[in-house]
């Protein structure tokens, strides 16, 4: 078995299409925000105000969106959405279905895979390119965990 096998998130049209129109915004918000500033016109506070919504768009996007990526590794399912990283050890894994709950998660798609487990709040919602792959890979990869019918399940 090799060292690790690296999953991009899935990405939904509608999903991808607002967040390109959520990061444009942060860098346009700081060009007139600075623009405005610079030519000395009177703004009444918009001026920072764009320039401080255009930080925070970019931050927020940076530190929590992109990328979103999940690791098999040796021992571990790793998820990396922005600079937040998460660890779910192979023994903490109860099982894995496909999804399509709406909670917030690091999933760019609704199309997911709800991975349940012994820590945290009982489980992490992702959404690999690959569902089927993944999910193979992982029973593959966890001691006592199967791949049957579309699902990984503990045995």
């Amino acid at each position: 078995m090799s060292a690790s096998s690296e999953y991009k998130s899935k990405v939904d049209w509608w999903l991808g299409i607002l967040l390109v129109v959520l990061f444009l915004a942060g860098p346009v918000s700081i060009l007139v925000g600075v623009y405005m500033m610079a030519s000395g016109q009177p703004g009444n506070g918009v001026d920072w105000s764009l320039l401080a919504t255009g930080v925070l768009i970019v931050l927020i996007f940076a530190g929590l969106v992109w990328p979103v990526r999940y690791t098999l590794t040796e021992d571990s399912l790793l998820i990396r959405n922005g600079f937040l990283r998460s660890r779910y050890l192979y023994a903490d894994i109860t099982g894995a279905i496909p999804s399509r709950n709406l909670l917030s998660s690091p999933a760019l798609s609704i199309d997911r895979i709800k991975v349940t487990c012994t820590t945290g709040i009982g489980f992490v919602l992702i959404s690999p390119e690959d569902k089927d792959k993944f999910l193979q890979d992982l029973a593959n990869r966890a001691q006592g965990l199967s791949y049957t019918n579309g699902a990984v399940v503990r045995h």
